[in-house]
């Protein structure tokens, strides 16, 4: 049996076979990783490695946007979590692919400690979208010491503003162009809607997709029930890029109002965090979701970058906010080394959207490490 299944080897005019165990034992040869899937565009860019903060100094994190042309947001919009002894001695800015910095918060002010959990918008519209942006925090005066523990870049804003009249008995259609998002919409599309109206109970307000399907956002009331809030649409059978419009019908006369502004949102969270795979070990990577209200799409796709020696030792599970596994990749025999960059689909309708998401990883075997580049989920 070993001299049948052995790999035939020349050496002059001998040839002899170099002995496979493998084959002799009724083994397939190893498969290659599966064809790489292209990576989703991400509306929230996470990382989430800790960085001490010097005393004094400059700490910078790194987070890349790829695949997007043109110029970044007017409303740019940056996560920033941190802890430090003083807050008055921390100044943190915004450095975009070009080099120009954009503050967003100075030295000064309220004399805190502890933790700092802040949302900063800034107009990046003088800068390209796609390149590395690094948050800058800069401790200016010894004394104090803190940590960088992560940082979201939510670079996809969709929205209009500007106060328009909704029409007594009438219609009134908002659209918003939307592009550079490939495929389709999302199943936990988040709109949000900024309205006043001296009876909102009047109001019917349908959300109509690219391909003309329309959404229904709010239906009428015969109690005054308020139209400003943030509604999930599952979408996901219409394209996301295109031409969306927010369509509000005042369906009963008497009363007047007006928009003063909406928004899209397809929720999209990725860590660039890369994560050591210890060999024989596991390790859990974090990707922390909020201001999503219910729970979790049937379809939530899981976008997984993974270099390895040997991908079969490689269990994984995608871990909701609630502890529960779902396994997205047994592990195998058969596959070899290599890159792994493939989307997983999962039902996780059970389980909140908001809260950590974790990606465990577990190396069943001994013999080969590797890296967990970054992961993502898509709503």
């Amino acid at each position: 049996m070993l001299k049948s299944t052995g790999k035939p080897i020349v050496d002059g005019t001998v040839t002899t076979p170099r002995l496979d165990i493998g084959k002799a034992l009724g083994e397939s040869e190893p498969t290659s990783p599966p064809t790489p899937d292209s990576k989703p565009q991400a509306s929230h860019i996470s990382n989430y490695r800790a960085y001490a903060i010097p005393d004094p100094g400059i700490v910078q994190s790194p987070v890349t946007i790829s695949g997007v042309t043109g110029k970044a947001s007017k409303s740019l919009q940056v996560h920033v979590n941190l802890t430090h002894d003083w807050h008055p001695e921390v100044k943190i800015d915004l450095i975009a692919p070009d080099g120009k910095s954009y503050p967003l918060k100075a030295t000064g002010g309220s004399q805190t400690q502890g933790a700092l959990s802040a949302t900063y918008t800034v107009d990046a519209s003088a800068s390209p979208a796609s390149g590395t942006w690094k948050l800058q925090v800069e401790d200016r005066s010894k004394g104090g010491v803190g940590t960088l523990r992560s940082w979201t870049l939510i670079p996809n804003s969709f929205a209009k503003k500007g106060a328009v009249a909704i029409p007594d008995a009438g219609t009134l259609d908002s659209a918003i162009a939307v592009a550079g998002l490939p495929g389709a919409a999302s199943a936990a599309l988040q709109v949000q809607v900024d309205a006043v109206h001296e009876w909102s109970g009047d109001l019917k307000v349908d959300l109509i997709a690219p391909d003309g399907k329309p959404y229904p956002v709010k239906s009428t009331s015969a109690t005054d029930s308020p139209v400003s809030g943030t509604y999930t649409i599952d979408a996901h059978t219409s394209p996301a890029s295109g031409t969306w419009t927010l369509r509000i019908q005042d369906t009963s006369t008497g009363a007047v109002g007006s928009l003063k502004g909406w928004s899209l949102d397809f929720p999209s969270y990725e860590s660039q965090t890369p994560v050591v795979l210890p060999d024989a070990n596991y390790v859990r990577s974090p990707i922390t979701v909020s201001g999503l209200t219910g729970t979790a799409p049937k379809a939530l796709k899981v976008y997984v970058d993974i270099t390895h020696g040997w991908l079969g030792d490689l269990t994984i599970h995608l871990v909701d906010p609630n502890g529960k596994l779902y396994l997205l990749k047994p592990d195998s025999s058969s596959e070899s080394g290599g890159t792994l960059q493939h989307i997983y689909t999962v039902d996780v309708s059970t389980a909140p959207a908001s809260g950590t998401w974790n990606l465990n990883i577990d190396d069943t075997d001994a013999g080969s490490a590797g890296t967990l580049n970054g992961w993502s989920l898509t709503f």
